[in-house]
């Protein structure tokens, strides 16, 4: 989804803002948006068909992952970042590769970039988080969702999900259940043949 365009199929406030159904093909199935991404922010966004599917990834007790890069104003302190961490649903102490909140290494002068994992969506989340940990949000990209990325879409764009990605939201919303894990069989090391040593005179 690009920026200032309406997560909706239709302006409900009858504005004639742009909605994500001009980015769809004309004649296509119809799909409606999964969840939210606010007017001024891009990024991914899921669109489906199906309704039980689309309810329960946007449900808290699937804890479906959505990363989000943002840039933010200033430089965040330590206790800024522990702040966010907190309210992004951390645990404390967590090794750094388990971390929701992380600062990026991409530089913009008097400005920051941070990564923030979520795994549940609010209204204007990241915005209020910020501004709580005392920076305000000036660029917002959501860079996947459910383990989807934007990696290969142009902006703005779209593209079918493969029926891998179906199985793997159907799985993470237990829509599927699981296939048993084969076990595998101990292979049997067949004991080494003892050599038949002839005596002399024998």
């Amino acid at each position: 989804k690009p920026k200032n365009v309406l997560t909706t199929m239709r302006d409900e406030e009858g504005k004639n803002r742009p909605t994500v159904a001009a980015l769809l093909p004309p004649r296509g199935r119809r799909v409606f948006p999964v969840g939210r991404l606010d007017f001024d922010a891009e990024g991914l966004l899921l669109l489906t068909n199906d309704g039980d599917l689309a309810h329960r990834l946007t449900h808290p007790r699937y804890e479906i992952p959505r990363v989000y890069e943002v840039k933010i104003k200033g430089r965040p302190s330590e206790r800024a970042l522990r702040r966010l961490e907190h309210m992004a649903g951390g645990k404390e102490g967590a090794p750094p590769e388990a971390r929701r909140v992380r600062l990026m290494g991409r530089k913009a002068e008097r400005n920051t970039w941070v990564q923030i994992e979520l795994r549940e969506g609010k209204h204007h989340q990241i915005k209020n988080m910020c501004e709580a940990a005392g920076h305000q949000v000036l660029k917002l990209l959501r860079r996947s969702f459910a383990g989807i990325s934007t990696r290969g879409i142009p902006r703005p764009g779209l593209r079918p999900l493969t029926e891998k990605e179906i199985t793997r939201l159907r799985l993470a919303t237990n829509l599927l259940e699981a296939p048993p894990k084969k076990r595998k069989t101990p292979k049997h090391k067949t004991p080494p043949r003892k050599r038949r040593v002839r005596r002399p005179g024998k």
